[in-house]
Parts: structure tokens; C-alpha cells; sequence
């Protein structure tokens, strides 16, 4: 009887590696591998194609981060906020800030992470960036400030944009 015990017990642990490691090449193709500034995160191709739109959701988008030598693709980017991008596509689809992240380098990560236009409009809203500053185009942020900018395009012309007090009145000279 005690015999029959130890050859259950390797027949037992035989059979579960055997179909784990089975399983996990099965999965192998499903997972992505995203390394970002130098840290390991992975992902199954499944949560990404809930968010086709972004950058990790849409194939083509990411394809040129590809590193074919360590088959991931890599970002040299801020890691802290990746993070929470992380978590975005994980758990849900909520979006929330780490507090030690300041929120203009959290606003230009998750932009260019082209996360939806919602999000990044409910993100701005949740931080409190009034509407009439903010002029979003080709996910790029310019914030019009109280300063005094030389604006010039290929030579042919130059604007002087100037934001005069507390109105915030914008003048364009040309």
C-alpha cells in the first residue's frame, strides 16, 4: 500500500507539469510582451483588441516598437505611468493618475498611447483642465498660457500669439 502511494503522487505531479507546460505554449502566441523602460509587462492579445483604437490595441500602430531580437515590443517611455496604463487595459477600461505622477506628463503618456478621446477628455475633466485652454490635435497638447510665443512656419510667415492678464484674451498678429 505504501508503495502505491509515491508513483500516485510523481504520476500526479508528471500529469499537472506536463499539461502546464502544455498550456503555457499553447498561450504563448496570445501573450505580447511589452517592455517599457526596461520593465516587463505582458498582455494577452485579447485585452488589448477591446481598445482597437490605441496604440497597443491596434496592430499596426505598435508594430513599429517591435523588437524582432527580444520578440517584445519596447517603449522608452515613463514607467510610473504606464503603469496605471496597465491597469487601464487590465481592469476595465478606468483610467486613474498615480498621485507622484504629475498630471501634464501623465495627460502627454496616455496621449501618446492614443487611448480613446473620451478618456482623455474625462481625464482632463476629473484634473480640472478647462475646456477653452486646451486645444487637442493629432493626439499632441498645446496649453495656451500667460506667455508671449513666436509661431512660424517654414519661413513663409510668423504669428505673435500674446495672452494679456487675467482675461486671457488671445491676439494674433500676422
Amino acid at each position: 500500500m505504501q508503495c502505491d502511494r509515491p508513483i500516485y503522487l510523481l504520476t500526479y505531479l508528471f500529469t499537472y507539469r506536463f499539461t502546464y507546460l502544455q498550456d503555457s505554449r499553447l498561450d504563448e502566441s496570445d501573450r505580447i510582451c511589452v517592455n517599457v523602460s526596461g520593465q516587463l509587462f505582458e498582455f494577452r492579445r485579447e485585452v488589448l483588441a477591446r481598445h482597437p483604437d490605441t496604440l497597443l490595441g491596434n496592430e499596426e500602430k505598435r508594430r513599429m516598437f517591435y523588437d524582432a531580437k527580444r520578440q517584445e515590443y519596447f517603449f522608452d517611455r515613463h514607467r510610473p505611468s504606464f503603469e496605471a496604463i496597465f491597469a487601464y487595459y487590465m481592469y476595465g477600461g478606468r483610467l486613474k493618475r498615480p498621485h507622484h505622477v504629475a498630471d501634464d506628463i501623465f495627460l502627454a503618456e496616455i496621449m501618446f498611447h492614443e487611448l480613446e478621446d473620451s478618456v482623455i477628455t474625462a481625464y482632463k475633466m476629473s484634473e480640472g483642465y478647462p475646456e477653452e485652454e486646451t486645444v487637442t490635435t493629432d493626439h499632441r497638447v498645446l496649453q495656451v498660457g500667460p506667455a508671449l510665443f513666436l509661431l512660424t512656419n517654414a519661413f513663409t510667415f510668423s504669428r505673435t500669439v500674446h495672452i494679456t492678464g487675467s482675461t486671457k484674451h488671445l491676439e494674433i498678429f500676422q
